[in-house]
């Protein structure tokens, strides 16, 4: 067993994968496996924002306490944690056995953020016998990776070319964290075709056993904001939305629109002109823009809290850059909580 402290927060647990109970890797129905993973990229909305909606269902007069009160996050579309259980399960119906590991976080929150969340990043791990040595399948529906990865674990480095994505897996020299992902080129779901590159670090060799822990309640003091968001190949399907808790702004966005609202001018809106900005996006994401609305309102009504007690003091501060960058009026308004 090996214990990842966290300070204050749950520690981390994870457990050596056994490797004498591979099985081959010609016996992996890869046709089957595709398809649900790719019905979960396509078909599943994924939304940060049902933690602000366990608040308000929750509430008991304290934001805090209503935290300390929430023990089932099983509900939760919190995307790479929700899409890999997801598929966990799925998986887990047609007979194939797979392991949950965790990678270090980058970039999930701010620096600091990233510190005191260690880990964050979740996706499966199919360890199979090919050619009498061990080879790796990864599937990540949370990254919207649409094909397995494959690697020798011997290998120092593997090319995969995935879609638009070329994916590098290599060695590193880091003992908690022995292979690196680096990923470039374009996300298919997105409006945009500008490239990108990103990199994670794993390890293979362990499957976290308490991912709920990982993630909740800790996300409630580390994250800008929350969002609900799907994904489509067809860009006209495509939507998110964000409530951004820090920054204070509500923002939504699909192929055609997008808009931005500091709180303090949604004040200025009655709740049939919110409908009205919001039913464009919400339609595409098949979600109530009066549930939607309700949970905006509530964390309007709670904001100095959210402030004051809830999100990590060094999150905060690293984000006031951020936020004079994004509306100097927001900035003011956040400061007169501080």
């Amino acid at each position: 067993m090996k214990e990842i402290k966290r300070g204050n927060y749950p520690s981390i647990f994870k457990q050596e994968i056994d490797l004498s109970h591979s099985i081959s890797y010609y016996d992996l129905d890869l046709e089957m496996i595709n398809q649900l993973l790719n019905e979960i990229i396509m078909n599943y909305t994924y939304s940060t924002i049902d933690l602000l909606q366990l608040l308000k269902e929750n509430y008991q007069g304290s934001l805090i306490n209503t935290i300390k009160n929430i023990h089932n996050y099983s509900d939760v579309r919190f995307n790479c944690y929700y899409a890999t259980v997801l598929l966990k399960e799925k998986l887990k119906e047609k007979g194939i056995d797979t392991n949950i590991i965790s990678y270090k976080s980058t970039n999930f929150s701010t620096s600091s953020g990233d510190d005191l969340i260690k880990e964050a990043h979740m996706a499966l791990l199919i360890a199979t016998i090919r050619n009498q040595k061990i080879y790796y399948v990864i599937l990540d529906p949370g990254l919207r990776i649409p094909s397995p990865i494959e690697f020798y674990a011997d290998m120092d480095k593997t090319i995969v070319q995935i879609d638009h994505d070329e994916i590098i897996i290599g060695k590193t020299e880091l003992e908690d964290y022995p292979y690196t992902m680096i990923m470039k080129g374009y996300n298919r779901y997105s409006t945009s075709q500008v490239s990108y590159q990103s990199q994670e670090f794993f390890d293979v060799r362990y499957e976290t056993i308490n991912p709920v822990d990982v993630l909740f309640p800790i996300s409630y003091q580390i994250l800008n904001g929350c969002r609900i968001i799907n994904y489509s190949i067809n860009k006209n399907d495509w939507a998110f939305v964000k409530i951004m808790v820090i920054s204070g702004y509500l923002e939504c966005c699909d192929n055609s629109h997008h808009i931005q609202i500091p709180f303090w001018e949604l004040d200025q809106y009655s709740r049939n002109d919110l409908i009205q900005i919001l039913k464009p996006f919400t339609d595409k994401l098949n979600i109530n823009s009066e549930e939607l609305i309700d949970i905006i309102l509530f964390v309007l009504e709670h904001y100095s809290e959210f402030i004051k007690e809830i999100i990590h003091p060094n999150i905060l501060e690293e984000s006031t850059n951020s936020i004079l960058n994004l509306n100097n009026k927001c900035y003011v308004k956040l400061k007169s909580y501080l």
